[in-house]
């Protein structure tokens, strides 16, 4: 067993033998404070949660969020990129194409997004 850690000092206990996350309320934990972090205890936390209910609804590119969520461009591709380095959003493509996606992780642990929300009262507005 091993133990992965990101740049948030939050972490994974993986199976060495097969590469899996152990399921259970560990990784729910380590996403609620994730979340906490990214939307909760931040000022940009409403637009980071705008940003993701877009992507819930379906992948787009960075342009396409700017656009839709009527934010400046710099000021999208930052979220974004918090976002991704925390494990909520995957990429697929690169450059100007880059489109964005749920993580699985994130996909898993939705019913912890809503309570975070709830408890946070974050308004997402319009996405």
């Amino acid at each position: 067993m091993t133990f992965n850690q990101n740049r948030t000092g939050i972490g994974t206990a993986t199976n060495s033998e097969t590469g899996t996350e152990r399921s259970g309320g560990a990784n729910e934990r380590a996403m609620r404070r994730v979340l906490w972090w990214l939307l909760g205890s931040t000022r940009g936390g409403e637009n980071r949660l705008r940003i993701i209910r877009a992507i819930q609804d379906q992948p787009r590119n960075t342009n396409q969020l700017s656009t839709a969520l009527d934010l400046n461009y710099k000021t999208v591709e930052h979220h974004l990129d918090r976002l991704v380095e925390h494990g909520v959003l995957l990429t697929n493509g690169d450059g100007y194409g880059t489109t964005y996606f749920l993580s699985d992780r994130l996909d898993r642990n939705l019913d912890v997004l809503e309570t975070v929300v709830d408890e946070a009262g974050l308004n997402a507005g319009d996405a």
